[in-house]
């Protein structure tokens, strides 16, 4: 929480470079004089520890207070449910995949960066076609798989991601971490052991 205030106070600020206070109290009374009579959209992307407690603590500079501006909001995104139940005031908002053809659109042009080579013929538009289908219309694993895709348009390469065992473990329709993972095993050995010593997989 205190490196968050931090950064928090530095973008509020116009810093480029985290607020070295270690005083959280004294952080969170500078943010909310920052934020005094201003209307502020703040947002929590993917947060995926929380309890009530610690939120309620996180919460505390940005709460409303009479005589201030109206209209302020704080907007949280988050992959599990039981998060979304500890921060909501409101009902939260379930967002589903983008449509198919929707989907593969975005998807292509990830893979194509908006164009076409002249060889993408034969059978590459069905297996890219196949292979969006398993993204579960995420924009995320557009990105992620597309760029992997645009390396090498080799239907050899492009039908190794299609069939990665990595799908067998997806966990329900919504889950990409299978795309994502795919990402990962095509990385370089070098990079690999970058995620290891940081993120160990297994």
């Amino acid at each position: 929480m205190l490196k968050l205030s931090q950064e928090i106070l530095s973008c509020l600020q116009g810093n480029n470079n985290a607020n070295q206070a270690t005083n959280l109290a004294q952080l969170q009374v500078s943010i909310a004089r920052r934020l005094k009579s201003e209307r502020f959209l703040i947002v929590f992307d993917d947060i995926s520890k929380c309890d009530s407690q610690r939120w309620g603590n996180m919460l505390a500079p940005f709460s409303f207070r009479k005589g201030e501006a109206k209209g302020n909001m704080v907007l949280i995104t988050t992959r599990l449910p039981s998060i979304a139940e500890i921060v909501k005031t409101t009902n939260p908002i379930a967002l589903k995949g983008l449509e198919p053809d929707d989907f593969f659109t975005i998807f292509e042009a990830f893979v194509f960066d908006g164009k076409k080579p002249g060889d993408y013929q034969s059978d590459l538009p069905a297996i890219a076609r196949n292979i969006s289908k398993k993204l579960k219309g995420s924009p995320l694993a557009a990105q992620t798989v597309g760029q992997l895709l645009k390396k090498k348009f080799s239907r050899e390469r492009w039908m190794r991601v299609l069939h990665n065992n990595e799908w067998q473990n997806q966990k329900n329709n919504e889950d990409i971490m299978p795309c994502l993972r795919i990402s990962y095993d095509n990385l370089p050995f070098d990079l690999k052991k970058m995620f290891h010593i940081f993120f160990p997989l297994s």
